[in-house]
């Protein structure tokens, strides 16, 4: 039986996103993620779609460990750059209902939302026939009208817990 990257790369097809694989490669070769530290507003909101392009990957393959470093990555990248909208429905599409993948691309649509876009209302109609979106979506609307700060930081220690998937 392969482990490590053999593993990975044996399980690749091609409908798989290359970037997306590169980076969970990289993860198991270095054994960390590459530094986001001084990405511009255009190289995170790209790295924002690999992030979530990936964790989607990872929770194919059950990588449960590699998906919560995705996910701090990007709980990261959200508080400067809004996830573009298509990472949103793209995210609910290659998703399970309740994953925390989804409650925070629910989240984020939400932000876009109430801070003034009404093109984001079209996220959705990509959304509205994939199962438990809706409610998700409702769930981060009722979230966000009872205290709107309540995503500030959620990069913070205590906060990001609740994205987290269990290992």
């Amino acid at each position: 039986m392969k482990a490590g990257a053999d593993a990975f790369a044996d399980s690749h097809h091609d409908e798989e996103d290359p970037d997306a694989c590169k980076l969970i490669l990289y993860y198991i070769v270095k054994g960390s993620m590459p530094d986001i530290e001084f990405l511009t507003p255009e190289a995170n909101t790209e790295y924002q779609e690999l992030l979530t392009v990936a964790w989607c990957l990872c929770h194919k393959h059950a990588m449960p460990k590699l998906q919560n470093l995705l996910m701090a990555q990007l709980l990261v990248l959200i508080q400067e750059v809004y996830t573009e909208l298509d990472d949103i429905s793209a995210a609910f599409k290659k998703t399970p209902a309740g994953s925390s993948l989804r409650k925070l691309m629910a989240e984020q649509l939400m932000c876009r939302i109430c801070m003034g876009g009404l093109e984001e209302w079209q996220v959705l109609e990509n959304v509205s026939g994939i199962e438990g979106a809706m409610v998700e979506i409702a769930d981060a609307s009722g979230a966000y009208h009872r205290d709107n700060a309540v995503w500030n930081d959620r990069a913070g220690e205590q906060k990001k817990q609740a994205y987290m998937v269990e290992e």
